[in-house]
């Protein structure tokens, strides 16, 4: 399942990795997807506990 909502907050956008396919249960794991693979500026894991935990990412506004 891939969510594409933004929220903007303090100059940062977030929204669910869109290359993450698994359930998300590292924060580091995820930080470095979203930088080497969405080109993010950090990510972590977000979302419905503990059934669905997405990697959401973050990006300048």
């Amino acid at each position: 399942m891939i969510r594409s909502t933004d929220n903007c907050e303090g100059g940062l956008c977030n929204r669910e990795s869109e290359t993450w396919s698994r359930r998300c249960v590292n924060d580091g794991q995820c930080r470095d997807h979203c930088i080497n693979n969405d080109r993010g500026v950090d990510g972590n894991c977000g979302g419905g506990y503990p059934w669905y935990r997405g990697c959401f990412c973050f990006f300048a506004c």
